[in-house]
């Protein structure tokens, strides 16, 4: 357990010098001047398009951050030459891969509540109310990028020498 901790722990170390993490805080930073364009809408209208836009861009950074940031950190660990020097300890690849997997979650879900925050804020600002199901809705998308999350660190840890078994030719 100690070894899947520090493995988590080196993940959102990593996390914060990659810039892709900073590029999406950065844009949805930008999205609380974007959110002012809707007022010439009625009330009913401009708080579903901006709840529904700000989940729109949410989502859409979740699925990015969780397709390619799981790939790109076992890939970065392997150019560090990291990844040599943890496997060749007392730890099993499945402690490796399983801590890669739960710190990329926290990463995802780091910067997916930032969002949701900053979305939750712009509704608050606008005088509207949050609704229940919109935080369901936020803790279903998260469940959405873990899985993803998982797919992609399942297919980013393939050998090379069995993708291509996989390919048609």
């Amino acid at each position: 357990m100690k070894a899947i901790w520090n493995l988590i722990r080196h993940e959102i170390v990593l996390a914060l010098h990659n810039k892709l993490i900073f590029l999406c805080l950065l844009f949805s930073a930008m999205l609380v001047p974007i959110m002012n364009l809707f007022d010439f809408f009625n009330v009913e209208q401009e708080m579903k398009i901006i709840k529904d836009f700000t989940f729109s861009i949410v989502s859409l950074m979740g699925i990015l951050l969780s397709v390619f940031y799981p790939i790109h950190s076992i890939k970065e660990d392997i150019e560090r030459k990291f990844i040599y020097n943890v496997l060749s300890k007392p730890i099993s690849r499945a402690v490796y891969i399983l801590g890669k997997y739960i710190g990329s979650c926290v990463i995802v879900s780091l910067v997916c509540m930032i969002n949701f925050i900053i979305l939750y804020v712009i509704i608050l600002i606008k005088k509207f109310s949050i609704s229940p199901s919109y935080i369901g809705a936020s803790f279903l998308l998260l469940f959405k990028f873990y899985l993803i999350a998982a797919v992609s660190l399942t297919i980013g840890t393939l050998p090379v020498s069995y993708t291509h078994l996989t390919l048609p030719t």
